[in-house]
């Protein structure tokens, strides 16, 4: 689920590294919307 836009990265950097990287972008709003997002999508699949 990284974004296209982290993955040039991952020529220059190890894959961990690029996860905190943008987990760090987070801000507490889109990280609780990706969160509720994720819920929606697994109960749907239910």
């Amino acid at each position: 689920m990284l974004p296209d836009s982290y993955r040039p990265q991952l020529a220059q950097e190890p894959l961990p590294r690029v996860i905190t990287d943008f987990i760090a972008g987070m801000t507490d709003r889109y990280a609780l919307d990706e969160w509720q997002k994720s819920l929606t999508l697994t109960n749907a699949h239910k």
